[in-house]
């Protein structure tokens, strides 16, 4: 499916090419704008990659994925060890980690770090209005339940202050991975 915006502005300054895309959506294309929001783009962000294992639960939160989006469902899931923990549904990406959190802290998760949250944007979704996005909280509360790192769909989901979101994944030792739309599913 290819993507397109109502370009309303651009403006480019320090080098970062900034585009707003709807009235109050900055999106910088370039991937340079400090605290802008900011397209993901392919591969790691940061200082940690996902291990062979990671990747096992990457697919797999993608098959997941795309079966809430085909029913409307959600944005998100949580998958560790090859165990779906969670899925998205109305309370949002934050409350669904809160509540993987609450199940580590009670005994019913892993106690090392393991399990990728995997974000995408539903099939056929409106991406003009309504891109998947995750923030230094995302990252807050990911390190809070214990996960490895963060997937999401590489130039579809949006990253909120993307230097302060790298930093804080580098801080929790969480890596944040742009998977390409196009690569299989497992």
């Amino acid at each position: 499916m290819s993507r397109s915006y109502t370009v309303l502005q651009t403006v480019t300054a320090n080098d970062a090419q900034v585009t707003v895309v709807t009235p109050g959506l900055i999106v910088d294309t370039t991937g340079t704008g400090g605290n802008a929001i900011t397209i993901t783009g392919a591969g790691k962000l940061g200082a940690k990659e996902p291990s062979a294992d990671d990747h096992t639960d990457i697919e797999a939160g993608f098959r997941v994925v795309e079966a809430l989006g085909r029913l409307d469902v959600g944005q998100a899931a949580v998958v560790v060890k090859g165990y779906v923990l969670a899925v998205e549904a109305a309370e949002g990406t934050d409350e669904m980690l809160a509540r993987c959190a609450e199940l580590r802290r009670a005994g019913q998760g892993r106690l090392e770090r393991a399990g990728v949250l995997v974000k995408a944007p539903k099939p056929g979704q409106e991406e003009r209005v309504d891109l998947p996005t995750i923030g230094p909280e995302t990252i807050k509360g990911a390190a809070a339940a214990g996960l490895a790192g963060i997937t999401v769909t590489a130039k579809h989901v949006l990253i909120a202050d993307r230097a302060a979101t790298i930093a804080a994944a580098d801080a929790h030792e969480i890596f944040i991975f742009g998977r390409r739309p196009s690569e299989p599913h497992g």
